[in-house]
């Protein structure tokens, strides 16, 4: 579950509607600010809402991307408080994050410590942006991943302060920023008016997990349509037949073929060319 938020520099938001995000979301939170070289990681796994106040107070003018977790998997600890590392730059000359909003039931769930986040990371995300960092810059690749995580939302940013949403349409706008959903917030309502540590109430049991999570009595399930020019396609395909094995990775991983790119179709999204 949880909520991202994007937030542009010079954007705040009133103690009650942080509260009021805090409240929703109370199993860990993090925060990303870069200056342009370096980035700058708040995490705290056991938080008190006056801290997640003061540490957003403390970066008002700077451009974020802000998690707020509602655990679902794995443990509640740092280990699990988002942000994520995926890159380093003294290995791949870039130091990447990300935070995800969602339940990923395409994950693996082999170490039950770790949350869903950790296990796509590990398997999927990683082993590819290691070979080649640059393909998260690419329309083509971004949309893949949206296709693959389905109702999910995965926000990143980089050392160069560079942001990168995947299924950004499944947000919504607010205070100028954009948010991961509208479940984990008083949304269209006056803030504060769910009582701290509220949890939905209407309970379902995960097929993959075994577990039962709660969500809201109501649930839009969004999907993009991504209409990318045809250079962008044609450039992953140009990279997936000059880097075999980062293309087997990621052609295993996310189930399609190289002909699937060639047609621009990935079963319900379309790529639609010049």
């Amino acid at each position: 579950m949880c909520l991202i938020i994007n937030k542009p520099a010079g954007v705040s938001f009133s103690d009650t509607w942080l509260q009021d995000f805090f409240g929703y979301n109370q199993d860990g939170y993090g925060i990303l600010v870069s200056d342009g070289a370096k980035i700058a990681v708040f995490k705290n796994a056991t938080p008190k809402v006056e801290e997640f106040i003061e540490d957003m107070n403390t970066i008002k003018d700077n451009e974020a991307l802000i998690h707020l977790r509602m655990r679902t998997h794995g443990d509640i600890d740092k280990a699990n408080t988002h942000p994520y590392k995926i890159l380093s730059k003294e290995k791949s000359g870039v130091d990447l994050w990300v935070m995800h909003n969602g339940i990923l039931s395409n994950a693996a769930s082999d170490r039950k410590e770790m949350s869903d986040t950790w296990h796509y990371i590990r398997d999927t995300l990683q082993p590819i942006l290691e070979e080649c960092p640059s393909l998260l810059q690419n329309q083509a690749f971004q949309a893949l991943i949206g296709e693959h995580i389905g109702n999910n939302r995965l926000a990143f940013m980089d050392n160069l302060g560079r942001i990168t949403i995947i299924n950004e349409k499944q947000g919504v706008q607010f205070n100028k920023c954009w948010l991961s959903n509208t479940y984990a917030w008083s949304h269209n309502k006056q803030p504060g008016k769910e009582p701290p540590g509220h949890r939905w109430p209407d309970a379902y049991e995960d097929e993959d997990y075994g577990e039962v999570y709660y969500r809201p009595k109501t649930k839009t399930e969004t999907k993009n349509t991504y209409e990318l020019e045809r250079t962008e396609v044609e450039e992953l395909e140009d990279f997936c037949f000059n880097n075999y094995d980062v293309a087997a990775k990621m052609f295993l991983e996310f189930g399609v073929t190289l002909a699937d790119l060639e047609d621009f179709e990935l079963t319900t999204y379309k790529y639609i060319g010049a």
